[in-house]
């Protein structure tokens, strides 16, 4: 199959975003997820215990991230 470099002189070129907008129109991006990742869910009171106030959290952005509105 085809690799995709996602990275690289081609990483910005039409061809490239092009294929990206077909897989994005066709539903074809198996990163984006409809829920909150199970393992967020499972784990939310020990990465934020009750009482320790406000905490910094970073998210790396792939997909729609429904993972920060949670």
């Amino acid at each position: 199959g085809t690799v995709a470099c996602y990275y690289g002189p081609d990483a910005g070129s039409a061809e490239r975003l092009a294929r990206w907008q077909d897989r994005w129109e066709a539903g074809q991006i198996a990163f984006h997820k409809r829920s909150v990742h199970p393992a967020l869910e499972q784990h939310l009171e020990d990465l934020f215990p009750a009482g320790r106030g406000p905490q910094r959290v970073l998210v790396p952005l792939c997909g729609k991230a429904v993972d920060m509105a949670w």
